[in-house]
Parts: structure tokens; C-alpha cells; sequence
């Protein structure tokens, strides 16, 4: 736009001086004429920034990471004056870092008419992003002026983290001390208050388990097989420690894709789990069973965002409301090391305790030793290799 402000101010200068030289009807013609068409080029630009107005929107509310969202922009032109240059400035950022990011559109408008736009943009991390049309500029047809227009639509689109594949093996010894109504749908176990299945004898089966009204009426002989029980005494507790020398958003997002994939696996593997979610000195915990209710407690992780506590203390309450509550597998995934919580960890009623410790820096084999508790250092971006195969 200088430049053309430029050549349209020696533009005008040349024809003063012709004027001057040359003081007849078609010089003094020409410097009015100059002069009205940069009059006549505001004039027309002021009208049809009024005429203006813009949405946005975007195609989903809720996307995973790694994939673009997509944003459609509509600008409707009312008046009929053409303008060849609308530029709209977004803004946007993700809700964990705060950190702006803008973006610049431009795009002709014609007159009475609607013009549709679309661009996408991308996350690196999981999150609440946050597009804002942060300004839009009108320049008239010869570019020597601009006028802005400012605006307050936003929207908000929920980017949930990636799911890695953990294998996960039951072991169920749960089972083995703690009551539970709830069966398996696809296992068989030992609780004979439950019947799985009725199959054929095998050699081997115990006489105990023979059914013997249906092995009467028929010339076969038919064995009961007997349900597992499935306790939902497993509990998965998060906790992000805000660190100075370190980024919380990428360890927030990392964690945030450790519960997302093992509560996805237990699910698939019929493992009823709680997943402990503290916000602000207080805490929810969730009953999980289904992939909808896992993604529910994620999408409350993401948006209560990055705690801004620099010590342990989801620990702490998860202890302290559960005080004489036993569990079978306690998983504490944190980014901290905390003596005196692996210490609590180790005295807390639950038969297995599961640390998932999520740095980058390498750590001494010695601090990962711990009595009654295994520690697992998970690296950024190898969740999977570094947890390898899971024990429940």
C-alpha cells in the first residue's frame, strides 16, 4: 500500500507541475480528476466497510490431535460497491500455554454477494484452542487507503490427545480379595455364583461343575462353565506439577494420553476403572466403563487446563478421601518424583502401585527402585515403547 501511496502522490506532484507549465483546460482537467478519484476511492471504501459482515465457524467441536481444523470464513458484501481486498487477521492459541498465534486471510468481495473461504490450522498439543477474528482491514481499489473493523466472534474447539496402543494383562487379582457383582462378558472364571456358558465334558473337568438336568436329556455330558468377576477397583490418578525449567503443556498433554490410552485398553478389555481427576482443591472421581465416559473424564482434564501448583497434591487429597478405601492397582502417572509421596504411595491400601513417571531427562535405575511399587519412566512422544506390556 506505500508504494501506491507513493506513485499516487508523484502522480499528482507531475500534474501540479504541468498545471503550473501548462495553465490550460486539460492540465487543470487532469489535477482534479486526481484528486476526486482518491476522494471518490475513500468515499466508496467507507461505504462498503459498513456494508460488510463476517462469520466463522468451524466443521467440529471436538477433534483429535494431529488432525487440521478446519475453519470457514463467510464474508457477505450488502452494498454494491466492489472491493478487491478484505484481509481478516485471526488470533489463536491453545488454552494450556496461552501462547498467540495469528493468521492472515485475504479475499475480494463482490457486490451483494457472499464469498466462502475455508483454511485449516493445526495443534501440537492437546487442548482447548481458542480462534478469534482479532481484526479485519478494508483497503479501496487503488490500495491508498485502509480502513479496519474490529470484532468479537470466537470459537473453541476441543483438540483431545492421541491414543497409543499399551497391551494390557489381567490378572484380576482383585478378584481374589476384593467382592465384586460385576462379571465378565467374555472370560470365564471361577465364581460359581455366575454361570459363563455350558459347554461339552473335557477330560479334565471337575465333576463338581457337570449339569447334570441338561447332560439327562441329552446322551452328551455337559459342564458348566462359571464367570470371572471383574472388580472396579482399579484407579488411574493423574498429577502435573508445574516445573520452571520444564514445558507443562507438553508434559499435560503427554499425560493426558497415558490415561486416555489405558482407560481405552481396560475398557476394551472389560476392566471396570475409576480415573481420579483434581482441579482446584477438589477432586472427582470417575466411574469408567465405556469409551464415552473415558472421553468425558478427558475432555474435563483438558479443560480445567494446566493446575498452577508447583508441588504434589492431587496425591495428597486422592490419600485423603480414600483413607480406608482399599484398591487393587492404584496407577499414579505424574512428572514428578516426590519422596514423600512414593513413601504415602507405598503405605496406601492397594495390592499393586503403579508409578508411570513422565520426564525426558534420564534418571539414575537406582531412584526407580522403590519397595511394593513399580516405576516407569515414559519419555515424550514413546509412550508406548516405554511402558511395553501392562500387568493390571
Amino acid at each position: 500500500m506505500m508504494i501506491n501511496r507513493i506513485m499516487y502522490i508523484l502522480v499528482v506532484l507531475i500534474l501540479i507541475a504541468f498545471f503550473i507549465l501548462y495553465v490550460d483546460r486539460l492540465s487543470l482537467i487532469l489535477l482534479i480528476f486526481s484528486i476526486l478519484i482518491s476522494v471518490m476511492s475513500l468515499v466508496m471504501c467507507a461505504i462498503a466497510r459498513k456494508g460488510l459482515t463476517f462469520n466463522f465457524t468451524t466443521t467440529s467441536k471436538s477433534i483429535h490431535k494431529d488432525t487440521p481444523i478446519n475453519i470457514e470464513v463467510t464474508v457477505k458484501n450488502k452494498s454494491y460497491i466492489p472491493i478487491s481486498n478484505v484481509v481478516m487477521i485471526f488470533e489463536y492459541f491453545n488454552s494450556l500455554d496461552a501462547k498467540p498465534h495469528k493468521m492472515t486471510i485475504t479475499i475480494p468481495s463482490t457486490p451483494k454477494g457472499i464469498n466462502t473461504i475455508s483454511f485449516d490450522i493445526n495443534s501440537k498439543y492437546c487442548g482447548i484452542v481458542n480462534v478469534k477474528l482479532f481484526q479485519t482491514k478494508v483497503y479501496d481499489n487503488l490500495k491508498l487507503f485502509c480502513m479496519r473493523k474490529r470484532h468479537q466472534q470466537e470459537c473453541s474447539i476441543l483438540v483431545m490427545p492421541r491414543v497409543h496402543d499399551i497391551p494390557i494383562v489381567v490378572e484380576n487379582v482383585s478378584s481374589e480379595v476384593l467382592e465384586s457383582n460385576v462379571f465378565s462378558k467374555t472370560k470365564s472364571g471361577d465364581d460359581c455364583s455366575e454361570v459363563f456358558d455350558v459347554r461339552q465334558y473335557q477330560e479334565g473337568d471337575k465333576l463338581n461343575r457337570v449339569h447334570w438336568k441338561l447332560s439327562s436329556k441329552n446322551e452328551d455330558i455337559y459342564v458348566k462353565e462359571y464367570s470371572l468377576p471383574i472388580s472396579n477397583s482399579i484407579v488411574i490418578l493423574p498429577e502435573v506439577v508445574t516445573l520452571q525449567n520444564g514445558s507443562s503443556i507438553s508434559i499435560m498433554d503427554t499425560i493426558t494420553e497415558i490415561v486416555l490410552s489405558l482407560s481405552q485398553r481396560l475398557n476394551y478389555m472389560e476392566v471396570l476403572h475409576k480415573v481420579a481427576i483434581y482441579n482446584n482443591e477438589s477432586m472427582s472421581i470417575e466411574n469408567i466403563s465405556t469409551d464415552e465416559e473415558t472421553y468425558t473424564a478427558i475432555g474435563r482434564m483438558v479443560r480445567n487446563g494446566i493446575p498452577k501448583e508447583s508441588k504434589v497434591y492431587a496425591f495428597k487429597y486422592f490419600q485423603a478421601l480414600n483413607e480406608y478405601q482399599q484398591y487393587s492397582h492404584i496407577i499414579y502417572v505424574t512428572n514428578v518424583l516426590d519422596i514423600d509421596t512414593l513413601s504415602a504411595l507405598e503405605d496406601f491400601n492397594a495390592i499393586k502401585k503403579t508409578v508411570l513417571y513422565v520426564s525426558n531427562v534420564p534418571v539414575d535405575r537406582n531412584s526407580l527402585i522403590y519397595d511394593g511399587i513399580q516405576i516407569v519412566q515414559v519419555v515424550e512422544g514413546k509412550i508406548s515403547e516405554c511402558i511395553g506390556e501392562f500387568v493390571i
